[in-house]
């Protein structure tokens, strides 16, 4: 018996996507039956990195969709054709995507929404589609597990522009 074995597994990753913006990736943690696994602990983070593979200061980051203007919380904005019976109002950018996304609609450009405009998100993702992402830090799960899977896969409806999970 080995009794110097500690009974967690740390697994270090250190990924750089070339061609992937960080709002559009994810790590997840599953366990056999495709569940996901609640009791990993981490340190994983993701690093906006310009096109040349230098790092977006935290400066910038910080001032991605920090709008500040006052608006009426009674108001119910358009839905720019994609209102339903349950959604008639799009107050803000993702209500707009989750509208579309609901009516099966791709999107072109979030710089044709006001709300998206507004969020500063429409700019966000037009400055964001040169950039890369480096993914790195450590997972640490129970050894004992039967079997264990890591994902980092590419997710679509993150408005994030930055996520450290």
């Amino acid at each position: 018996m080995d009794t110097t074995r500690s009974e967690l597994l740390d697994i270090y990753l250190d990924v750089t996507f070339h061609h992937l913006p960080c709002d559009h990736i994810s790590v997840d943690a599953m366990d056999i039956s495709g569940g996901q696994q609640v009791d990993v602990d981490h340190d994983i983070k993701k690093r906006r990195l310009k096109a040349d593979g230098t790092p977006i200061s935290e400066e910038k980051i910080q001032e991605l969709g920090n709008g500040t203007a006052v608006l009426d919380p009674n108001r119910c904005e358009s839905c720019y054709g994609a209102e339903t019976p349950d959604t008639k109002c799009c107050n803000t950018c993702e209500e707009v995507r989750a509208a579309y996304r609901a009516r099966g609609w791709g999107l072109e450009s979030l710089a044709a929404f006001d709300q998206c405009k507004r969020e500063g998100l429409a700019k966000a993702i037009t400055e964001m589609k040169d950039e890369q992402c480096n993914v790195q830090g450590r997972l640490r799960s129970a050894r004992y597990q039967v079997i264990s899977t890591y994902h980092l896969v590419r997710v679509f409806n993150n408005n994030t522009p930055t996520c450290t999970i």
